[in-house]
């Protein structure tokens, strides 16, 4: 009975807490094209496995009727089935019950209880307390069951997932974003107490999910000394700590181009290393790199330095107008380097994978589209070669804009095309033909031919040379 749940947890209940927005599995997964059709057959089968649980625990012809019963409530509620769940475990709670089949009881219970309440307010939180701590004190005192490869901890894993996958993603359907990223972290604080690990997937969650607003709510949280019971509990059990919090709320800033609340927030993080930057922010390149450049060894600057510079560049494009050319390209520079392409990423972004890029993801963030679209680097650009009148300098600013554009073309992805390799042939090819034919070069070849820029720019730039001679 137990190895068909299993099964089923793994056909029906895995992809459908998949498809719930928030929160962070701690286990990679991967799925068939067809698990739509799997998990619309397992849900029959797991309907009627409910009924024979249920029939086999009033049967009186097993020794151990409970399991059965705690069993049929257990899978009701993978169904979203509570009220049915509710029955089960009322009609268990007055059967004779082993330590084991309690903690099982517990667990479910809390499943049920979470998911039956339509929003998680303060006094829920007070009342869900007790099983967290009562959940929390098994993951902590269980002794791991060692194997050949790895120790087994399966109340740590279940307390994990609980705050991780059901919690989370309830505080996420709510829009407390903030308290999502911390019950991540709590999980986070229960897998590696010590936190040792280099990868905390709640502070991966922040930095990757929470808008300026979020974090602010975030920071009041952490700081906030009349936090109830349960808000202590989750401070408390956590990896997110209030000085992480300070210097990604300077980031969160940054990210919205709000340079003075990213100043602000900056004087704030006591560990000013934390900030620091080893690539020059405004770095004029004509080839994308974003290692540091051999010339750059022993240079050194940080995200406030950053911020303080392009808030004065804002006011002078202003009151400077006879340089504002120079001025909006400084500012155009500084703000293509902060995207995915540029020479100072770190400014935005922690970590940065080599397969991304030429596409901006499914679902994504306003930060996102900016980061991989470089549409406000282009606009800062175009306002650069409109302020000027020097031939060769609005060639530069036209080249600019063509290395943006050319990564707002959106490659086709893996993901579109599951089993379909013929169509993401032709889709790459007609994507190629497109990032060739840059809608800028007509422009830059007919009116900046002869300038000393253009000159530049043909003899490094293979896509110029590729288009004038109609490759």
């Amino acid at each position: 009975a137990v190895r068909e749940i299993n099964k089923l947890e793994e056909k029906y209940f895995t992809p459908l807490l998949q498809k719930e927005k928030g929160g962070r599995s701690f286990y990679y997964y991967w799925n068939d094209e067809n698990i739509d059709s799997v998990v619309t057959e397992s849900g029959k089968e797991l309907k009627a496995f409910v009924g024979f649980l249920h029939e086999t625990s009033n049967s009186k012809k097993v020794k151990n009727p409970a399991l059965f019963e705690i069993a049929a409530a257990y899978c009701a509620y993978m169904m979203n089935d509570l009220s049915t769940a509710k029955k089960y475990l009322a009609a268990a709670d007055k059967m004779s019950l082993t330590p084991k089949l309690k903690d099982q009881w517990m667990l479910t219970n809390i499943l049920v209880t979470i998911n039956e309440k339509q929003n998680i307010d303060a006094a829920f939180e007070q009342q869900l307390l007790p099983s967290l701590q009562w959940l929390q004190q098994k993951a902590k005192s269980e002794k791991p069951e060692p194997t050949q490869f790895y120790d087994i901890a399966q109340w740590k894993k279940v307390y994990r997932d609980l705050l991780s996958e059901i919690l989370a993603k309830r505080y996420h359907k709510q829009g407390d974003l903030y308290k999502e990223a911390l019950c991540i972290g709590a999980a986070d604080a229960v897998v590696s107490p010590e936190l040792n690990y280099g990868f905390e997937r709640g502070i991966d969650f922040m930095r990757n999910n929470l808008s300026s607003k979020d974090v602010e709510q975030l920071y009041s949280f952490l700081t906030n000394k009349q936090l109830d019971q349960f808000g202590n509990f989750l401070v408390k059990n956590n990896s997110i700590k209030q000085s992480i919090v300070s210097e990604f709320a300077g980031t969160a800033y940054l990210r919205e181009y709000d340079y003075a609340n990213a100043i602000g927030w900056y004087k704030k993080t006591a560990d000013k290393k934390t900030m620091e930057l080893i690539t020059n922010p405004f770095a004029d390149l004509l080839y994308d790199q974003e290692e540091q450049l051999p010339a750059e060894k022993g240079f050194s600057t940080n995200k406030m330095a950053f911020a303080q510079t392009m808030l004065q560049l804002q006011k002078l494009v202003e009151t400077d107008k006879a340089n504002a050319g120079k001025h909006y390209y400084k500012m155009a520079t500084g703000l293509y380097n902060m995207t995915y392409y540029g020479h100072a990423w770190g400014l935005v972004q922690y970590s940065r994978s080599g397969s991304d890029g030429y596409a901006i993801p499914k679902d994504a963030t306003p930060f996102q589209k900016e980061y991989y679209g470089c549409y406000s680097a282009l606009g800062y650009f175009e306002k650069a070669m409109n302020a000027s009148t020097d031939k060769s300098f609005k060639a530069r600013c036209l080249f600019m804009m063509a290395k943006c554009s050319q990564k707002q073309l959106q490659r086709p992805q893996y993901s579109e095309y599951p089993s379909n390799w013929d169509q993401m042939e032709v889709a790459e090819k007609a994507y190629w033909l497109k990032f060739k034919y840059n809608k800028y070069f007509p422009q830059l070849v007919k009116e900046y031919g002869a300038t000393p820029f253009y000159k530049q720019a043909y003899n490094s730039c293979s896509y110029l040379r590729d288009f004038v001679e109609r490759k």
